[in-house]
């Protein structure tokens, strides 16, 4: 049965159309607060001024930018959940990058009349501090992002065998950096003198050293791969002046959530998802030195950041956490 207020949700991105991260953070978010017995009114968005003058006191903006068309009144109102990338005042599209450049500080001091900003990272907070935006401990809130943990299990494994499944499922953008994942199984293969092979999304990139299985997967094909891997990938670089920054990073709970820990670049808010030498490692970069010390880090305590993942983002990052945390915001 509904409950309580009604709480409006505006998102550009909600499944089945998945441009990235954002579509499962918002599916995560509803699904939550609509099983927790709240009224959710889902609006998604192609243009963020068409959010101007909704309806519902209680709205969250699961990216931020509408407030820029709304009124100081309806800022007021707002709930915005801030990923990152949106603070920079820079993008690869020339158009974009000219009306962020010219809005940047005012976008800053719409932000600045909501009733809660919800950084998903440290880092994304330090960010909008860095460009001008002014805190506000009353306003301003840190909360890690959450996944759906159902179906989770420990999958124990070990690295002792033949073969070394890697998966990463970022997009094939640049600052994803696909082709210094696929270069780093190569080069893992050579350190281990193992089987290497790696699962990733659709790409172009190809490999004549390690087997790499490219395609479009479902969420129950993408499941299934976690549950098969050894080790998650993320090595997402930091393109600041084309707009591109990693807030946060799903897929390291979501691989977590089989025991499956992971590697990433010491990039944006990685470093928050992947906590160094507990639920995986934050590599210094991909040379061929720093390929060797993984590799001597995992031979040495591989099952110990298997553990450590599957035990953190189950104590840590349950979508059960978003209704009390959405209910003490909005009320």
């Amino acid at each position: 049965m509904k409950t309580g207020k009604e709480i409006v949700i505006t998102t550009p991105d909600y499944p089945p159309n998945r441009l990235g991260g954002l579509s499962t953070f918002s599916a995560t978010l509803v699904n939550a607060l609509e099983s927790a017995g709240m009224n959710v009114n889902l609006m998604i968005w192609n243009k963020a001024h068409q959010l101007k003058n909704i309806n519902g006191s209680n709205k969250i903006h699961i990216h931020s930018w509408p407030i820029m068309f709304m009124t100081d009144e309806e800022c007021r109102s707002s709930i915005n959940f801030i990923h990152a990338a949106e603070l920079l005042p820079y993008s690869k599209n020339i158009v974009k990058r000219f009306f962020k450049k010219l809005n940047h500080q005012r976008y800053f001091r719409k932000l600045e009349l909501a009733k809660k900003n919800i950084f998903i990272s440290q880092f994304a907070l330090d960010l909008a501090c860095k460009y001008g935006y002014q805190l506000d401990v009353t306003r301003d809130v840190v909360f890690h992002n959450r996944i759906d943990l159902t179906g989770a299990e420990y999958i124990e494994k070990n690295i002792s065998g033949d073969e070394i499944i890697l998966c990463c499922f970022a997009r094939d953008v640049p600052h994803k950096n696909i082709q210094g994942t696929i270069k780093f199984a190569e080069d893992l293969a050579q350190v281990s003198g193992k089987k290497v092979t790696l699962y990733c999304g659709q790409t172009n990139h190809t490999s004549h050293k390690v087997r790499v299985i490219s395609k479009g997967y479902s969420d129950q094909e993408r499941e299934s791969i976690y549950k098969l891997s050894h080790l998650n990938l993320i090595f997402s670089l930091d393109h600041v002046k084309k707009g591109n920054i990693e807030g946060f990073g799903l897929t390291p709970l979501e691989a977590a959530k089989y025991g499956v820990p992971s590697l990433g670049l010491e990039s944006g808010g990685l470093p928050e998802s992947i906590h160094h030498e507990l639920t995986g490692l934050v590599l210094r970069d991909l040379s061929d030195l720093e390929v060797h010390r993984v590799w001597s880090l995992l031979l040495a305590h591989y099952q110990d950041y298997s553990r450590n993942a599957y035990d953190h983002v189950m104590q840590n990052h349950s979508h059960h956490d978003y209704a009390p945390f959405i209910a003490e915001v909005v009320q």
